[in-house]
């Protein structure tokens, strides 16, 4: 499983409530509907990347739907550790923004972060095997290691012991 697989296009088959859940209290951003508490975190997007909702066609009906599914995605990004993140999460996300895309929500900006997120995420993995397989190497070197000591501890106590370097050899002999 490689990054390239997060750029084949899916049907997104999840709806908002699969990404996040909301509460009841509704306010208005950009005549929508939106749960209350994304309000802010609609706003954040809007300073940095314009009126992503500019190009919306579907009317207001559709686009309170439409919201409730970038918002749940959004939340879900931004309430999950990249220690939890998994090549699963980051396929839903990629296929519901693509849906969101089709309905004209301009969040391309999105799309990249989640492929950066993606990216990261492979790049992490693949180091992570490696570092497995090294730590596997390492342990196996312990044990040779290990094994050598104690064959040289062995053949250490095996011999006798020796005179000291400025000891005449005759020593002994008179």
């Amino acid at each position: 499983m490689t990054f390239a697989r997060l750029n084949v296009e899916r049907p997104n088959n999840h709806n908002a409530s699969h990404f996040w859940s909301f509460s009841k209290t509704k306010e208005n951003f950009f005549h929508f509907s939106v749960p209350a508490e994304v309000t802010t975190l609609l706003k954040k997007p809007l300073l940095k990347h314009e009126n992503f909702m500019g190009g919306f066609k579907l009317g207001t009906g559709f686009g309170d739907f439409t919201l409730a599914l970038l918002v749940a995605i959004l939340m879900d990004i931004h309430h999950t550790p990249f220690d939890l993140l998994g090549k699963g999460k980051l396929f839903e996300w990629m296929d519901a923004v693509r849906d969101l895309m089709m309905t004209g929500v301009a969040v391309g900006f999105l799309l990249d972060h989640i492929r950066n997120l993606g990216e990261m995420w492979f790049a992490q993995k693949e180091k992570r095997k490696q570092l497995t397989s090294l730590s596997a190497k390492i342990a196996k070197m312990d044990e040779e290691l290990l094994a050598l000591k104690s064959e040289w501890e062995q053949l250490r106590a095996a011999v006798p012991a020796t005179p000291a370097a400025d000891m005449p050899l005759s020593n002994g002999l008179f």
